[in-house]
């Protein structure tokens, strides 16, 4: 009975120290002024660029805005499926200030997540979707992306006191214009300011 209530309480201290940003990640590559992350998940990679002032394996919590029962929360909500593994956690000190999360779903699919959220996603591509929705004080941009055998998913939260605008330019550069390759297009090719603009629509 010792031996159990001692498991049991070492389980619990665990969850309670359980975060979504002390993850080891690879150096990125600089090119340009670009850093050329390489995401690893199941047994896949893909290249992931942002800009210079993206920070990975140092942490400043002036400029982490979550805390964990936050994305705990967030992961529990729509689509409730357990991740598999988390591959990338990013953030910026500049005046976007945007915060990445990146996790694996194995054996799911893009169909199984449209089916969760209650709204159609603000964009819809033969390989991804996204969504854009508050959640408590902030703003999510919720990306999805097709991969073999499973799907990845981009969660960008932002400063809840900073300027959703900047928020949204970020993103749509980020995901758009640095990594077009991502998406496999239908008729029409989306550009950055094709995402702004939708971002920027005011809900219905």
């Amino acid at each position: 009975m010792k031996k159990f209530l001692l498991l049991f309480l070492l389980f619990s201290v665990f969850q309670s120290c359980q975060n979504y940003f002390f993850l080891t990640q690879e150096t990125p590559d600089k090119s340009d002024g670009y850093l050329v992350h390489t995401l690893k998940f199941s047994n896949q990679t893909l290249e992931f660029a942002t800009f210079g002032d993206y920070h990975i394996n140092k942490i400043d919590k002036r400029f982490i805005f979550f805390k964990t029962k936050d994305v705990r929360k967030l992961l529990n909500q729509n689509f409730k499926k357990p991740f598999d593994e988390q591959f990338l956690f990013t953030y910026t000190n500049l005046s976007s200030y945007n915060n990445i999360l990146g996790f694996y779903y194995g054996e799911t699919s893009l169909e199984n997540v449209k089916k969760s959220y209650p709204t159609q996603p603000n964009i819809s591509l033969k390989n991804g979707i996204l969504y854009s929705y508050d959640f408590g004080k902030f703003k999510v941009i919720d990306i999805y992306k097709e991969t073999e055998n499973g799907i990845i998913r981009f969660i960008n939260l932002n400063d809840p006191n900073g300027k959703i605008e900047h928020f949204y330019r970020e993103n749509s550069q980020l995901y758009f214009e640095l990594n077009p390759y991502l998406w496999t297009w239908d008729e029409k090719y989306l550009t950055s300011e094709d995402v702004l603009d939708i971002l920027n629509k005011p809900e219905k």
